[in-house]
């Protein structure tokens, strides 16, 4: 047999398993070669099961509202809020093809959609976004981020229908986190989310007030709980003794 008429053979077999990479046996083992083909494309399987995931991930809520979330409103306007879902940090700014984006730009916009629907439910006689809320004055923020808790701190990594602590485990933290989430990280996510809603920009936040802790609360999936006020010389006095 010449070197033409195998090399022909092997081309010929390549492309009979390229034809029937429909059967599970076939495209398996086309994609063991898929790489060394020279006219390799992507099977459709794979192309299905990327689409899927990303429609499924899509779908997955990244911050909502309980329907006994409320908003809080002193006389002196401090406002006091809970956003539910796990907290994330705000991540860096990067590059792709010469334009720069931001990555947690939907996570935030889902962070602003929460809050947005709580004022608009509990208290409709404000109008987020209203310069004259909090005019320019300066604010102070005190956020306590509820991080979720692996599955793997309860018994039998359920938590149970109660939820809470009751299924805790005695070797599993109860409140102090150390995970690798920085709280700078999750401090910055919150005030650039809050821009244009509560205040006109969070450059106003004169002192800022940071917890990270594992939520304690029901399914221990995470919350977001923000308390804005305003703050003048005298309370910023107080605040440095």
């Amino acid at each position: 047999m010449t070197n033409c008429t195998l090399k022909r053979k092997i081309f010929q077999s390549f492309f009979l398993m390229y034809a029937l990479k429909s059967s599970n046996y076939v495209n398996g083992f086309y994609s063991s070669f898929s790489r060394r083909l020279p006219f390799h494309r992507t099977p459709y399987s794979k192309i299905f099961a990327s689409s899927t995931s990303k429609k499924k991930k899509d779908q997955v809520l990244t911050h909502w509202k309980d329907p006994q979330d409320r908003v809080v409103i002193t006389e002196d306007r401090n406002i006091r809020f809970i956003v539910r879902g796990n907290p994330q940090p705000l991540r860096r700014h990067r590059t792709a093809r010469g334009f720069l984006y931001n990555p947690s730009a939907k996570a935030q916009e889902s962070f602003s959609k929460v809050v947005r629907l709580l004022f608009e439910e509990h208290v409709p006689s404000l109008n987020l976004g209203d310069d004259s809320f909090f005019g320019d004055s300066p604010l102070a923020m005190d956020i306590t981020f509820r991080l979720r808790r692996p599955r793997n701190h309860f018994v039998n990594n359920n938590p149970g229908k109660e939820g809470g602590l009751t299924r805790l485990k005695k070797t599993s933290p109860r409140l102090l986190c150390n995970s690798r989430v920085d709280v700078d990280n999750l401090g910055k996510f919150v005030m650039d989310a809050c821009n244009g809603l509560l205040y006109v920009d969070d450059k106003q936040v004169s002192h800022l007030t940071l917890c990270k802790v594992y939520d304690c609360h029901g399914q221990c999936n995470g919350s977001t709980e923000v308390f804005v006020r305003k703050i003048d010389d005298q309370s910023i006095e107080n605040l440095l003794l």
